[in-house]
């Protein structure tokens, strides 16, 4: 039996090692989908427009974060609207906006690295000479995905340039349901470890594994509750803190509960089944 222990603390430290490794480049990369469904198949040309005031700004650079700021400039530089002002000139801190595809009438877009949390969206149709401008919206989600639909509106070409700004709506979707599965396959995966560390203990009886499966189902339950709210609404960086936090007390809880009710073995076998096999469910839930 301790021949077994101390291979499977060699096999522990072996994954810790890595996973440092693996992640190295871990982060908060906050982004934003658009799509907006038009009356038309031409690529419309958008910017996020921020409260705020005109600063200085670098031309080369502008042109690299934003796509479609060649056919905006005239539009954005030293220009408000209504207190709004190019994101990409005055934020601050810089991010990206790229066009994606067109299927049809819809048209796709992202935005990514630091970008502004409340916002309208200008759009521009280069062919009818025409602007649309949004309401202001909070995104609430990390990960953000949106909506605009200008599929009822009737546009006529103009030589000069018509700006809509009333009733033009950007709703939030949210995809709960993604982000939820990610993490119940991890629930499902982390009970079956502890599961098969518990058989490598060398324990036998059906009691002790039904202890563990109830115990691991209420502890993991929990903890999946817990990190869907912090990377659905804060991303990587919380995750990584609320599944550290949250494991510790776990793997505190467990110690308890094994060392009163896992009585196959001694107690110092449950201290350490429960050490042995939460380390390696914190390991395996950082790879993954």
């Amino acid at each position: 039996m301790k021949k077994r222990i101390i291979l499977i603390l060699l096999f522990v430290l072996s994954f810790i090692s890595i996973g440092p490794l693996v992640k190295a480049d871990m982060g908060p990369k906050p982004s934003l989908k658009l799509m907006i469904n038009s009356y038309s198949d031409k690529r419309l040309y958008i910017e996020l427009l921020i409260k705020g005031n005109n600063r200085e700004y670098e031309f080369d650079v502008l042109e690299e974060r934003n796509d479609s700021f060649e056919y905006l400039k005239d539009f954005l530089v030293d220009k408000s609207y209504n207190g709004y002002v190019s994101a990409t000139i005055n934020n601050g801190a810089p991010f990206w906006s790229k066009y994606l595809e067109s299927k049809g009438n819809s048209h796709y877009y992202n935005f990514g690295y630091r970008m502004p949390r409340t916002f309208k969206v200008m759009i521009y149709d280069l062919e009818s000479n025409t602007m649309f401008i949004t309401n202001e919206i909070s995104v609430r989600a990390f990960d953000s995905s949106t909506t605009i639909d200008l599929s009822n509106l009737k546009v006529e070409k103009s030589d000069s340039l018509v700006i809509y700004d009333q009733n033009i709506t950007i709703r939030e979707v949210h995809n709960y349901w993604k982000t939820l599965s990610g993490l119940l396959v991890r629930l499902v995966l982390t009970v079956i470890i502890e599961v098969f560390v518990l058989f490598l203990f060398s324990y036998k009886k059906k009691a002790s594994y039904v202890l563990v499966i109830i115990t691991n189902l209420i502890t993991q339950i929990i903890l999946t509750f817990g990190l869907f709210i912090a990377i659905y609404y804060n991303g990587s960086f919380a995750y990584i803190a609320a599944l550290i936090i949250g494991e510790i007390l776990v793997l505190l809880s467990e110690i308890v509960i094994y060392r009163l009710y896992l009585k196959e073995h001694g107690k110092y076998r449950s201290l350490l089944y429960a050490v042995v096999a939460n380390i390696l469910s914190l390991v395996f839930s950082l790879l993954i």
